[in-house]
């Protein structure tokens, strides 16, 4: 039986990061885990292995598209979502919110309910049929919950993106009682 991790005990609240571009306050994040004793992998499909999290940060009045994880054009076209890095990253994150350059809060966030993984599987495929039909371009829609997305100039990968707002409904629906008392047909 897997253990549901539901919180983490951390000193990461009133730290100063870095500033949060270009993955700087991430990278800050997982060495203050490690320091605090943390396995973090920043090589592997998710962050913390051992505990099946992946490390997101976020700054409180960023209206930007949140970065799942990237995958190159042949491997999206040959892997389905249930079996891509990008539904391996969407199950469970431990997320810190930065306000200021300080770190304001760190939460678990639970995605693996099927209803949250229905709509992103929905856009993820969606979009993985546009690359596989031989689409090049840099943005490949897929859906209101995802969309593929070239951010590295230069760089063959697409990053899979989930606007602000969805993202923000997805966390929302994650953290709702609903899933524990109803089922939606």
């Amino acid at each position: 039986m897997k253990a549901n991790v539901t919180k983490l005990k951390t000193n990461l609240v009133g730290k100063s990061t870095p500033e949060n571009k270009n993955g700087h306050s991430g990278r800050f994040v997982e060495q203050e885990l490690i320091t605090e004793g943390f396995e973090v992998d920043t090589r592997g499909t998710v962050d913390i292995p051992k505990l099946a999290l992946e490390v997101k940060t976020r700054d409180v009045d960023a209206i930007s598209a949140q970065t799942i994880g990237s995958m190159t054009p042949d491997d999206i076209k040959r892997t389905a979502y249930r079996d891509s890095n990008i539904f391996k990253k969407f199950q469970k994150q431990f997320r810190v919110y930065i306000k200021d350059s300080v770190i304001i809060d760190t939460k678990i966030v639970n995605f693996e309910w099927d209803e949250i993984q229905n709509r992103v599987e929905l856009s993820y495929e969606a979009a993985r049929q546009r690359i596989a039909n031989g689409t090049t371009k840099n943005y490949v829609p897929g859906g209101k919950f995802g969309y593929f997305e070239r951010t590295n100039s230069g760089s063959e990968s697409y990053d899979f993106r989930i606007r602000d707002k969805y993202m923000k409904k997805l966390e929302s629906m994650a953290q709702s009682t609903a899933k524990n008392l109803f089922t939606f047909e």
